[in-house]
């Protein structure tokens, strides 16, 4: 909730040098206290580090797609990941996120960034986690796309400019 009125907040954005290694750092951290975290292997593969944007933003993004990925890890898989990935095409920065959790039903694709939708709740989620990002990489001039299989995993790949706001 706190995440969704920051990202509705009408104020002027906030446009820096930020290290998306080092915001990647820090969502794992926080996350470590998640249960079974520390048994899910988390790799990194930046081809882009830093680059003009928004951090507050970026951190929302991360955060949310990182703890969704560990959220809903496939606890029947002996060697559970998660591959944060970033490139960059042209002006623009891809950042994906990809698992071999427990997937994401074909039908729910097109769903899954409103407001208040669930695929499953076990009192995993509110549905407001992919919509605040989707809300996040809007503003930022960017947009998310999700390519997911039920038992095999997602990937969420997130696209914003390398220099938004110059």
């Amino acid at each position: 909730i706190i995440n969704y009125s920051r990202i509705k907040k009408k104020q002027e954005e906030s446009t820096s040098l930020v290290s998306l290694n080092k915001i990647i750092d820090e969502a794992v951290a926080q996350h470590l206290y998640f249960k079974d975290a520390n048994e899910i292997s988390i790799k990194k593969d930046l081809a882009i580090n830093e680059l003009y944007s928004d951090e507050l933003r970026l951190k929302i993004i991360i955060n949310n797609l990182l703890s969704n990925a560990i959220k809903y890890a496939d606890e029947t898989k002996d060697k559970r990941h998660i591959i944060i990935k970033t490139h960059t095409i042209g002006d623009l920065c891809k950042i994906e996120v990809e698992d071999n959790g427990l997937g994401i039903k074909k039908e729910h694709h097109s769903r899954i960034f409103e407001m208040f939708f669930v695929t499953q709740n076990k009192n995993k989620g509110s549905g407001l986690g992919l919509y605040i990002v989707n809300e996040a990489i809007k503003n930022l001039n960017g947009n998310i796309t999700v390519d997911s299989e039920i038992n095999i995993g997602s990937k969420f790949t997130v696209t914003i400019p390398k220099n938004y706001g110059n």
